[in-house]
């Protein structure tokens, strides 16, 4: 039975891939919010009220914004990759993607603001 799921034209991966995917193409990146299994603690940071608890400014957030959707899109072609690997897998494989989006947004906040989020 277990071999018959993970062979079943809806597995789990597939699933997240599919949900991934129409969530990009369906909504505008004003009006979503960003995914933390691709870019971390960032997606926490994009939110209005945290946004405004951190102190950013308007050219900071629109800089953090720009660099989350690129990080998304580029997921894209990572979380193909990665849809048949079990979960835990994945996981893992993701865990250094995740590490560099935070790394590349935590540059575009002061170390107070990292200090806070």
């Amino acid at each position: 039975m277990h071999r018959e799921f993970l062979a079943h034209p809806f597995s789990f991966g597939r699933c997240l891939i599919g949900i991934f995917v129409a969530a990009l193409l369906a909504f505008p990146a004003v009006a979503r919010s960003a995914d933390a299994t691709f870019v971390g603690i960032l997606a926490l940071a994009a939110e209005d009220d945290v946004a405004n608890q951190l102190g950013l400014n308007a050219e900071s957030r629109t800089k953090l914004i720009d660099l989350i959707n690129r990080r998304e899109r580029e997921a894209l072609n990572l979380a193909l990759e990665l849809k048949d690997l079990p979960p835990s897998e994945a996981a893992k494989r993701l865990e250094p993607f995740v590490a560099e989006s935070e790394r590349l947004g935590f540059e575009l906040m002061t170390v107070a603001q990292r200090g806070k989020l």
